[in-house]
């Protein structure tokens, strides 16, 4: 199933709707209108995804410490946690079939490694385990059958792609490149990163990795960021956040065609 034509979106901000919280989780219409605080817990809560059906979020909360994974109602209601380790989880993204999430979770020797939970809590699965490469931002392909994922660390870093089982691990794009999420169709990847320079920038390349072609071009120079790139449930545009673009120094999200055209801020 794919989500509802008229989209939302989730995101994280530095909110304060409610004493002593850092970052919340909110919701707004796909032009920018309509921005609620959804998520109303002390301690940061971020890295919301929704489900497929758009019906819930996951998102990572530490109100008890170290980051665990949680769900909760797409209103923000029945918040339930996932996982409970002494380790930090992070990058919850839900299986197409909305059954399962996948997420990364920090180790002792500062790697991480990508698991699976089913979405009651059960079934907690590892599917890497690497001691010199840091896997993080995973990705189910749509047709549930592969995972994007970033490696950082040994011999190359870049974009992976695996089998939903963890196995045949295979480098697509290697460089400096993070946030990898397949388009609706599974034809393309967008991602970002900085293989030019000192600039991050939103790409697009097909799925086998050939033909990748820069989508944002930053108005600022080094030190800026155009990141973590999402798509509309269309597959015709990209949602992300860029640093510095108003005089006060910060993030907002912005919404492009996947041509480079369009650029649009819904948050200000």
């Amino acid at each position: 199933p794919r989500p509802p034509v008229t989209a939302r979106i989730a995101f994280a901000a530095t909110g304060w709707t409610v004493p002593g919280s850092g970052e919340e989780i909110f919701v707004m219409n796909e032009d920018g209108s309509g921005i609620t605080p959804i998520s109303n817990s002390r301690g940061d809560v971020r890295a919301p995804a929704l489900s497929p059906d758009g019906k819930y979020i996951a998102f990572i909360s530490e109100r008890y410490g170290n980051a665990e994974i949680y769900i909760m109602g797409a209103e923000g209601l029945n918040q339930t946690r996932l996982t409970n380790s002494p380790e930090n989880e992070n990058d919850p993204q839900w299986s197409p079939d909305g059954k399962r999430i996948i997420f990364s979770r920090s180790l002792e020797n500062d790697t991480r490694d990508l698991f699976v939970v089913n979405v009651d809590g059960s079934g907690i699965t590892r599917l890497t385990n690497t001691a010199e490469i840091s896997e993080s931002y995973p990705d189910w392909s749509p047709d549930g059958k592969e995972i994007l994922f970033s490696g950082f660390g040994g011999d190359q870093s870049g974009i992976y792609a695996m089998n939903a089982d963890g196995t045949n691990a295979h480098l697509i794009m290697a460089g400096p490149l993070h946030y990898p999420k397949w388009s609706p169709d599974g034809d393309y990847i967008a991602f970002d990163g900085e293989p030019g320079g000192c600039l991050f920038e939103i790409y697009v390349m097909n799925a086998d990795g050939s033909g990748m072609r820069q989508v944002t071009n930053h108005p600022g120079g080094c030190g800026n960021y155009n990141k973590s790139p999402s798509w509309s449930p269309d597959g015709r545009r990209l949602v992300y956040f860029s640093t510095n673009r108003n005089p006060t120094p910060g993030s907002d999200i912005y919404l492009i065609n996947i041509d480079g055209s369009g650029e649009t801020a819904l948050t200000h």
